[in-house]
């Protein structure tokens, strides 16, 4: 259908522009939605990027968004881990990291990393992709937080 000639397309986009950060990442998007093995081709492709553009933060994140939606949670984890090394500071490799540990159940990371990211000056959180991360998630990991912890929005 319409979304087997889409993800066909950005494959092909894909080609033309391998080194397009953006392109790469929406085809990965359209291609985990693709059968039984879309998730794993879709993590090929980030896995692929990112090797050959360690720089390149997004498609880091991109990827773990990926492992952790198909719950491979310590490929998720080391990803999470690369770009937090990166920059430790990066409100959206903070938010992954609190949702990788809650996937784990280990709620004293999800809590630490989420106090980090709350701990970050407002225009950085603003950052944080609203596409990648939605509002019913963070609203969901905040309340593992206590009332006298910190806003997360």
């Amino acid at each position: 259908g319409q979304r087997e000639a889409a993800t066909r397309e950005a494959m092909a986009a894909h080609a033309l522009a391998p080194d397009d950060p953006a392109i790469a990442i929406q085809a990965a998007r359209l291609l985990q939605g693709q059968g039984d093995d879309g998730p794993s081709r879709a993590a090929k492709l980030l896995d692929g990027y990112v090797r050959a553009h360690p720089d390149e933060q997004a498609v880091r994140l991109a990827l773990a968004r990926v492992y952790l939606a198909d719950r491979q949670l310590k490929p998720a984890r080391a990803t999470i881990d690369a770009a937090l090394k990166r920059d430790p500071d990066d409100p959206q490799a903070l938010f992954l990291s609190a949702h990788a540990a809650y996937q784990a159940k280990d709620l004293g990371t999800v809590r630490s990393q989420l106090i980090r990211y709350t701990d970050l000056p407002d225009a950085a959180r603003r950052k944080l992709d609203r596409r990648a991360v939605t509002r019913a998630e963070i609203e969901g990991l905040s309340g593992l937080l206590g009332d006298d912890d910190h806003q997360l929005i």
